[in-house]
């Protein structure tokens, strides 16, 4: 586990809201979440055996401190749409990026977030998991974000990152 010196556990406490722009092939769309600090397995909002259990290549919640990321906004989605780009439902009906890994910063957090907002968009407009040309970069975030643009015309237009109201 990576120790974090006293200024980033201090920023890394807590809770944090996201919002990101994606230029896409069609339009800008714009997706929202909450970042979400978990010190120990049972502050995770995800159950440890519903969805990292079931879902992850360890077979098993990731060590903590993690982070999990839900987004908001998404009334108007169908369940057909959250699933098909990788949202996750906890038990209370909030929605997660469904990722199993461990996220330990806040920076791995902002990283997850803009791999998934640009593969959703991937997903949307091609009909086509982006699992797949994630998992060729090897989870590289940079190299899927670089090929997401130069091949498919998918851009982080903004970035923001802010306590939630």
């Amino acid at each position: 586990m990576k120790k974090l010196n006293p200024k980033e556990a201090a920023t890394d406490a807590g809770c944090r809201k996201f919002q990101i722009k994606i230029n896409g092939p069609k339009k800008i769309v714009e997706f929202t979440c909450l970042v979400h600090h978990s010190a120990n397995q049972s502050q995770l909002r995800l159950d440890p055996k519903e969805f990292y259990a079931r879902w992850s290549a360890a077979k098993k919640a990731p060590a903590c401190p993690d982070y999990e990321l839900e987004l908001t906004g998404l009334e108007k989605w169908s369940p057909a749409e959250k699933e098909k780009v990788h949202l996750h439902e906890s038990k209370d009906g909030k929605w997660f990026v469904c990722y199993t890994k461990r996220i330990p910063t806040l920076k791995a957090a902002e990283n997850v977030f803009k791999m998934w907002a640009a593969g959703a968009i991937y997903t949307m407009w091609t009909g086509e998991d982006f699992g797949h040309p994630f998992n060729r970069f090897n989870e590289n975030f940079a190299d899927f974000l670089k090929f997401m643009s130069q091949e498919h015309n998918i851009d982080i237009r903004e970035f923001k990152s802010e306590m939630p109201a």
